[in-house]
């Protein structure tokens, strides 16, 4: 999974789906699953899915690469 990292420039991510169309390359990333506390009260929070955040659009070559990551959204469940 460092590969994965050093591709993106992220740390802590794994690259999920990789897609070519025609002239443009989407790489799909998402975090990996951690405990992560609700700043204000500390209670473990809870996943509400994920959202899709693009990144980056950029040329490589004749081609676009998009970066999409897939970004976690959490709630306190008290």
């Amino acid at each position: 999974m460092r590969m994965c990292e050093l591709l993106v420039g992220l740390d802590h991510v794994d690259i999920i789906d990789v897609t070519v169309d025609g002239l443009r390359v989407t790489i799909t990333i998402e975090s990996r699953a951690t405990v992560v506390g609700c700043p204000d009260c500390g209670v473990v929070a809870r996943s509400k899915g994920r959202r899709p955040i693009w990144l980056t659009d950029v040329n490589h070559g004749f081609r676009r690469v998009s970066v999409l990551w897939m970004k976690r959204r959490w709630f306190c469940p008290d």
